[in-house]
């Protein structure tokens, strides 16, 4: 009996040894993904066609090989947008909205780009109060065409977490789904909800294509497939 507590335990502290050296190497990567990535903009002279992007590090496109790959760079192509405003910042929250709102430089914009809840999830912070939080922002938006909010996928898919976390991530991240879900439809924004549709199950089918070496941030690939479930609800007039 007590060899096999020994085993048991060596085993526990193998598990927590091979756990510790992967998120320490996984936010090195992430560390690494930040210094290098440029959120995409486009302050022209030409305010024709202009979006706004608000949000936190998948909105700047950690992880995407260029601006271009991200999803804000890819709804500016479709969009065919001519001024582009992002004042998405890394680790940012649903509190930081109204900040970047305050930065808005239009009065109005032909799509306003909100990617926003990945770090209140990773924070556990209470699905209900969060949406609460992003209707009051929504609500002080400059005025558009339309309001797009998404959130994260499904973190339970993200590597970067053991096992038992995975699971616990996966139904946080549906009751965020569901709370942002209601508070944006009532006020009549297009909430995307990530974690559904044909691309979803792909994040977990194959990881090392669709997210970045920091297993938590997308790869290009993934935030191509956030972009087709986002591209069908653009404004095409």
């Amino acid at each position: 009996m007590k060899l096999l507590l020994v085993i048991a335990a060596l085993a526990a502290v193998g598990l927590l040894l091979y756990w510790g050296l992967h998120f320490y190497l996984s936010l090195s990567a992430s560390r690494k993904l930040v210094e290098r990535t440029t959120a995409f903009k486009n302050l022209s002279q030409n305010m024709s066609v202009p979006l706004l992007v608000l949000g936190d590090s998948t909105a700047v496109g950690i992880g995407a090989n260029t601006p271009e790959e991200s999803v804000p760079g890819r709804v500016a192509a479709s969009l065919k947008a001519t001024f582009v405003e992002n004042h998405a910042v890394v680790g940012a929250t649903v509190d930081d909205l109204r900040s970047q709102i305050a930065q808005a430089q239009l009065q109005h914009y032909r799509l306003i780009l909100i990617q926003i809840g990945a770090n209140d999830m990773v924070r556990f912070r209470d699905a209900e109060a969060a949406a609460d939080v992003l209707a009051d922002a929504v609500s002080k938006l400059p005025s558009a065409d339309k309001v797009i909010v998404i959130s994260a996928g499904d973190l339970g898919t993200a590597r970067i977490f053991p096992p038992p976390l995975r699971h616990l991530y996966s139904s946080i991240n549906r009751a965020y789904h569901r709370s942002f879900a209601d508070v944006t439809n009532s006020q009549g924004v297009t909430y995307v909800d990530l974690s559904r549709g044909p691309g979803a199950e792909r994040f977990a089918e194959d990881p090392a294509q669709y997210f970045a070496d920091d297993n938590f941030h997308l790869s290009s690939e993934g935030y191509g497939l956030w972009f087709e479930a986002v591209q069908g609800h653009l404004p095409t007039r």
